[in-house]
């Protein structure tokens, strides 16, 4: 689902930037943070089963993947 949001986006993006195309991409953007904030509640719990160590490790590596992409 995140996908097509991000597809959906990009396409508003190359569209004139009328009142209504700014406001649903304020409310793409407020979507993605929810998502975003969910997958992280997701990953603590995944972090008491897996250990958090472990968690913190994967965690570091998926901020240098993040690190490469800016």
């Amino acid at each position: 689902m995140n996908s097509d949001i991000l597809k959906l986006y990009k396409q508003l993006e190359s569209m004139e930037q009328t009142k209504e195309v700014i406001q649903l991409q304020n409310q793409i953007k407020e979507t993605l943070y929810q998502n975003l904030r969910t997958h992280f509640l997701e990953y603590v719990s995944i972090g008491r089963i897996i250990g958090y160590d472990e968690l913190q490790e994967e965690l570091k590596k998926a901020l240098e993947l993040l690190e490469l992409q800016k």
